[in-house]
């Protein structure tokens, strides 16, 4: 086994220090403008992006992506048929060109046994290929920027305690295209020469006694490495964010090429040994060559989010800060939570001031493309819900509009800014959250419906914004 493929495990080291998680807020400015949206008077903003949702059924889902100009005319781009009852956890790559979804099998013992199976669609052929067993279907698989790797997530061990918690990465490429020119053979190996064995798939590992879970939940903005979250339990339980690398595809083919290299560098040595043995009559040596050190992956804490579990966390457009719902307990005693931010540049978490919205439970925040952050807020008793656009620095706080009755869950923005998809739900909380629609919100307050229904309204109903490519004429 090469060297730089046994020491991928994550050090446990990350599990110390980090900041307080509930830090003492400071005074909360005025914001400097309270802007109210004046409802759908203006022309729904035109926009170039198709959101890509799934609509659930009893036995299979149908994956769609729409235009917000004409929502009834939308493009059906999969059909997945799924065990009765588990619905698929899809994710669309960065480029539309491929699907990725997590399904249950029928052996399978329950959601959370981590017996899912990764299937990756390729939408240029539509041709399905099951990449990988055995994963956790809790957490989507998560694209990298350039749509070629793929992370999941898997748990596997005799019992809870003693089980191995892993985020694999798989490379993912596009079917050949039959008209293209037939690529050369790879040359065959001299005798003597064993092939290389490739990559090893994993990238964080560790027993649940240490960690509960790893979540990657995005990449730096240094080309090279991935923010993930690290949930760790007992009473020192805590949520840490840390970052690893090599993590982008060029980075890891980098790594990868001088493993490679190594490799054959020492099987080429062991061969002319044994060959320059064997000419002088002796035996072959018993001490083998092996493959020089590579540089190896590294992972490090960054800051500590909590000392509890956390919700919602996102990076926001700049990769600097990280938006996540915190569990707080406010003067009369109420459980609520709360929008927090962790600065990765300063590693500091403080509480989103939110002076101009009323006081309440707050929904999983969605960044807005400026990287100021869409915040909704439960409806006080009698009254809808709240969300809004605030800035961080506070500078403004830009009501949305809501419908008279229920809330809005904010869940991804065009990147555009022109349109929202949101979870809207017609009750009046988390605990009597009524019926669910999936639908759109356009920042001039236009409202469309695309499905009805709890099932479609969740937040593994939207897999994102993509931009159509353009086809070349024809010749």
């Amino acid at each position: 086994m090469l060297v730089f493929a046994t020491i991928v495990a994550l050090a446990v080291a990350c599990g110390g220090g980090g900041s307080p998680a509930t830090p003492t807020p400071s005074p909360t400015p005025t914001p400097k403008q309270l802007i109210v949206t004046p409802g759908p008077t203006a022309t729904p903003p035109a926009t170039e992006y198709r959101l890509v949702y799934r609509e659930a059924g009893p036995t299979k889902d149908i994956i769609w992506s729409v235009s917000p100009a004409d929502v009834s005319q939308k493009t059906q781009i999969a059909v997945i048929p799924h065990r009765e009852g588990f619905a698929v956890r899809a994710s669309i790559s960065p480029d539309g060109t491929f699907l990725a979804y997590l399904s249950v099998p029928d052996f399978a013992l329950s959601a959370d046994s981590s017996q899912a199976e990764a299937t990756v669609i390729d939408l240029k052929v539509n041709e399905a290929t099951k990449i990988a067993d055995g994963i956790d279907y809790n957490y989507t698989p998560m694209w990298s920027p350039d749509s070629a790797l793929l992370y999941m997530r898997r748990y596997a061990g005799p019992e809870f305690l003693n089980a191995t918690q892993t985020i694999i990465r798989a490379r993912i490429v596009h079917k050949p295209d039959p008209e293209a020119p037939t690529p050369k053979p790879t040359p065959t190996l001299p005798p003597g020469i064993a092939p290389w064995p490739g990559p090893d798939p994993v990238v964080l590992q560790a027993t649940v006694a240490n960690v509960l879970r790893f979540a990657p939940i995005g990449f730096a903005d240094d080309g090279k490495s991935m923010f993930f979250l690290e949930e760790e339990g007992g009473t020192s339980g805590a949520t840490l964010v840390g970052i690893y690398a090599p993590a982008t595809t060029e980075e890891t083919g980098k790594l990868y090429a001088a493993a490679e290299a190594a490799w054959y560098a020492a099987q080429r040595a062991n061969k002319q040994a044994a060959d320059d043995a064997a000419a002088n009559g002796q035996p072959a040596p018993v001490d083998t060559v092996t493959p020089a050190p590579t540089r190896a992956p590294t992972s490090r804490l960054v800051v500590q989010l909590s000392e509890q579990a956390v919700t919602g966390a996102s990076l926001s457009p700049d990769k600097h800060k990280i938006a996540y719902l915190n569990q707080t307990i406010s003067a009369e005693g109420e459980l609520l939570n709360k929008t927090y931010l962790a600065d990765l540049i300063e590693a500091t978490v403080t509480p989103l001031p939110l002076t101009g919205l009323s006081e309440g439970g707050q929904l999983t925040p969605a960044w807005f493309p400026d990287g100021r952050l869409t915040v909704s807020v439960l409806p006080a008793t009698g009254g809808p819900g709240q969300m809004a656009i605030v800035a961080l620095d506070l500078s403004s706080i830009v009501l949305l509009t809501q419908p008279e009755l229920g809330f809005d869950v904010p869940r991804v923005w065009s990147p555009d800014a022109t349109w929202l998809a949101v979870s809207h739900m017609s009750g009046s909380s988390l605990a009597n959250p009524g019926d669910g629609r999936l639908e759109l919100l356009s920042v001039n307050g236009h409202r469309l419906t695309l499905l009805e229904g709890a099932q479609n309204a969740g937040e593994d109903s939207v897999l994102g914004w993509i931009k159509p490519v353009a086809e070349a004429p024809a010749s």
